[in-house]
């Protein structure tokens, strides 16, 4: 808001005006009165008075200005006359002046008066301002802290390492521990032995409880993480036209069934062709694989990633029963509620049972287990590997495979396939 032109401000109380001459302050009223005002009580001693001529009364301005009814209550001082209804007692006004000054809530005043007129001129911030300002600064010192150390766990991720090691816990050791602390650990002491100010500063200064590098943290990082990229893709997701769900049952390394979830779908980037993707959006943990409950669990997740199932137009399962079933299966349940949704036999499934299949047929089971056997001869036996090898480059120099690398051989006399071949 802009101010009119001649209306005073508060800065203006703490200025001599030009028009106004101390000097005419002491013929004020000198019939009446054996003293008056000294215009140099205000020059030499007392700048914190404020003379009305009008009155003839003095005031103190910064009390004027900023006293409050709360000001002296703490020490049990009452507000002068300087500060409510004006001062004319000339004759103990120096007296008065000086005990004044020494009152706390005068001096409480002039330092509220001078901070003022120095936020005013901008040669100070308010409190509100300093306050904000020192949160401000908090928060990029501990953005600046905790970045390596996020970065740090996500180096781990992305190269598939595991974070931790026999010792965890505790303040960061700069020197190698005796027991291994794990990958996570190691790479922060790197961080800080290749000149990482931010983490040195944050491990020497940190609280204990406040180092951000334990396996809790850790855990908390990587599901934000999760969390981030799931959005992502549920974005994505949420612009395609249709999708289909793909679903897989199998037994962790703790021996707890999970169902692995996955969304098949068209991803459209802007002024590009379609994308066909096939995108990860969870393990969900199975305690009951009775087709109604993997399918409210479908559902289920379905439902907390906020998913269209309108849009749905197909499913994609293993053979068994209790997916595949056309009288109470998964599919058919999900159908109930989503008619669009078809089911189709997930080729990769249909594959394996395919050539499990074959297996009867003793020529079929004969030429495989022949390709089984050169397989492991060359894999098993270096000369054998180094005339393979010489052999490709002499006639297929452009071959991108010069091995076996890539082929997962399994047993035969079982019924199982060399599936990895195709």
């Amino acid at each position: 808001m802009k101010r009119r032109q001649g209306q005073p401000t508060i800065t203006s109380f703490f200025k001599k005006l030009k028009a106004y001459n101390l000097d005419d302050a002491a013929n004020v009223d000198k019939k009446s009165h054996n003293r008056s005002f000294q215009p140099k009580w205000i020059t030499n001693d007392f700048a914190w008075l404020a003379y009305s001529a009008s009155e003839d009364r003095v005031y103190c301005k910064p009390c004027w200005l900023f006293f409050h009814e709360g000001v002296g209550k703490g020490g049990h001082q009452n507000p002068g006359k300087l500060v409510s209804v004006g001062f004319r007692d000339w004759k103990k006004a120096k007296e008065s002046f000086k005990k004044h000054m020494e009152k706390e809530y005068h001096k409480l005043c002039v330092l509220q008066a001078t901070a003022f007129l120095k936020i005013s001129a901008e040669k100070q911030l308010d409190i509100a301002s300093q306050l904000d300002s020192q949160r401000t600064k908090e928060i990029a010192e501990n953005r600046a802290a905790i970045e390596p150390i996020i970065r740090t766990i996500l180096f781990c991720a992305e190269q598939e390492l595991p974070l931790r090691g026999d010792h965890d816990s505790g303040a960061l050791s700069l020197t190698r521990p005796e027991k291994k602390n794990g990958k996570f650990r190691a790479l922060l002491r790197f961080r800080i032995e290749s000149g990482d100010k931010n983490v040195e500063k944050h491990v020497f200064n940190s609280s204990k409880n406040a180092t951000y590098m334990s396996p809790i943290i850790q855990n908390e990082v990587i599901q934000t993480c999760s969390d981030i990229v799931t959005e992502k893709v549920i974005d994505r997701i949420s612009n395609a036209e249709c999708f289909s769900l793909l679903g897989d049952e199998t037994m962790d390394v703790s021996g707890t069934e999970q169902l692995s979830l996955c969304i098949r779908y068209f991803d459209i980037p802007d002024l590009q062709a379609p994308v066909l993707r096939e995108d990860f959006v969870g393990f969900i943990p199975i305690t009951d694989q009775s087709s109604e409950n993997l399918a409210n669990v479908i559902l289920q997740r379905c439902d907390e990633l906020n998913l269209d199932m309108t849009k749905c137009v197909g499913q994609g399962y293993d053979g068994a029963a209790n997916m595949a079933g056309h009288l109470s299966g998964v599919q058919t349940r999900i159908r109930e509620n989503y008619p669009k949704a078809r089911y189709i036999h997930c080729a990769s499934h249909r594959l394996n049972l395919t050539l499990s299949n074959v297996m009867s047929v003793p020529a079929i089971r004969n030429c495989l287990g022949v390709v089984s056997q050169v397989v492991n001869l060359f894999r098993n036996h270096s000369n054998a590997n180094k005339i393979f090898q010489e052999t490709i480059q002499e006639h297929a120099p452009d071959s991108k495979r010069n091995d076996f690398s890539g082929f997962v051989t399994q047993d035969l006399s079982k019924g199982t396939t060399v599936s990895s071949c195709f």
